[in-house]
């Protein structure tokens, strides 16, 4: 079974391929002109998803994490 932290290591992967695939397909892929109003939002909120996605694996959001993760197995050490 995966473990607590995988699945997020998943879901971010998951979600980026998903995102560089709509990209991918609003550039190539023709949009009827009735839905051209809809899809501006679309397509600028995925580079904002993809950015907090990267943030949370490459800025402080993940040591953050491993150090919360470290002093609670610390903690639990210690205790028993």
């Amino acid at each position: 079974m995966f473990e607590k932290t995988r699945y997020k290591d998943v879901l971010a992967i998951v979600v980026t391929i998903l995102i560089f695939t709509i990209i991918t397909l609003l550039i190539f892929v023709e949009i009827p002109e009735k839905n051209k109003e809809v899809m501006y939002p679309i397509a600028g909120g995925l580079p904002t998803l993809l950015m907090l996605i990267l943030g949370y694996y490459f800025a402080s959001s993940s040591g953050s994490a491993k150090k919360d993760e470290t002093i609670s197995n610390l903690t639990n050490t210690n205790a028993k």
